[in-house]
């Protein structure tokens, strides 16, 4: 195995501290068994060493895992993260992470809407996501308003395999169903009555992703979330050819999976007012994560887009969820006019 440092996945520079700590990788995920025999995965894990970039502070392994176990990681067939397709499957169970995680992320994006709509009451709100259809606007607002995804609404997939998971999924959606009206809460949220919001998914492949290949049913997760989720799926190219223009922009659980993800960050900030960014912030990543987003990326990362957006301001959060932890940014009133 070739041993190379790394620059920083974040922001590109050269200078890194050694924290002298060893990745405590995850391997929970069957995807990550599959190599957690390999020898070339047991030398890069032995050698590598958690490390921080000087510049922006973000933490990520050095060296970087080989592009051969990185393309045995994202080349199994499945969900582009587990949170996405098993969070519509059990979105009436109430009592898993999933849920809790959504409901706080859904409380957080209507803050920002509410904020927007007072600004912008005349027209509908145009929201933007980007990296993964299922972690973000459109599934945390299926979580808290207690909606399940029917699969009869689908196109009928092609495959045997595809049919029969879907009829299994709406047996089983049945069986919940009934249940739960069994046990209804007495509790009902009250949502607002609010203008039309217009809601589009932003994707770019990435080699460390599962986007370019997650399937469902037999079809395109990226085909399943236009039918019911969007109401408009996208090319990050197509984006700033159209001279898009969106009020708010949502980076979800997705960042840390694309080189150079401050350039991307800086790309979609030219296309939104505001800039709403999440991810994992425990340095115990899994090995399918690039790096690990943390206060101090953060905060770098709204001071550099301020320096941009003059008239900006930005806010950093955290929260958790079961054993994760997770940091976001908001960034406002991104304009220079």
């Amino acid at each position: 195995m070739e041993i190379k440092k790394s620059l920083c996945p974040f922001c590109g520079y050269h200078q890194i501290i050694n924290l002298e700590q060893k990745i405590d990788i995850k391997y929970g995920f069957n995807y990550l068994k599959a190599i957690s025999k390999n020898k070339t995965f047991q030398t890069w894990h032995n050698y590598a060493k958690l490390v921080e970039c000087r510049k922006c502070g973000t933490v990520f392994p050095n060296p970087k895992l080989d592009k051969s176990l990185v393309e045995q990681i994202y080349s199994i067939d499945k969900s582009s993260h587990d949170m996405g397709w098993n969070a519509i499957e059990r979105s009436q169970v109430s009592n898993i992470n999933e849920h809790k995680f959504y409901n706080y992320l859904n409380k957080f994006i209507v803050r920002e809407i509410d904020l927007i709509e007072k600004e912008n009451f005349e027209r509908p709100i145009k929201i933007s996501e980007f990296g993964c259809p299922f972690s973000g606007y459109a599934m945390s607002t299926l979580w808290a308003s207690k909606k399940r995804i029917n699969l009869k609404i689908i196109n009928k997939p092609n495959s045997l395999t595809g049919k029969l998971s879907v009829f299994l999924f709406n047996l089983i959606n049945m069986f919940i169903t009934f249940t739960w009206r069994l046990r209804r809460k007495k509790e009902k949220k009250y949502f607002s009555k609010r203008q039309k919001i217009h809601n589009t998914f932003i994707f770019e492949f990435s080699p460390i992703f599962w986007l370019g290949n997650c399937s469902r049913y037999g079809r395109s997760c990226l085909n399943l979330a236009s039918q019911f989720l969007f109401d408009k799926v996208d090319s990050f190219k197509n984006i700033f050819t159209q001279k898009e223009k969106f009020d708010l922009l949502i980076i979800s659980n997705s960042i840390d999976h694309y080189i150079n993800a401050f350039q991307i960050i800086k790309d979609l900030s030219m296309v939104t007012n505001s800039l709403l960014i999440v991810g994992h912030s425990d340095i115990n990543f899994s090995a399918q994560h690039v790096f690990a987003i943390n206060n101090k990326t953060l905060h770098w990362t709204g001071k550099e887009l301020k320096k941009i957006y003059q008239k900006s301001d930005f806010e950093v959060f955290n929260f958790n969820y079961g054993n994760s932890k997770f940091s976001g940014l908001i960034v406002r009133n991104m304009k220079n006019d």
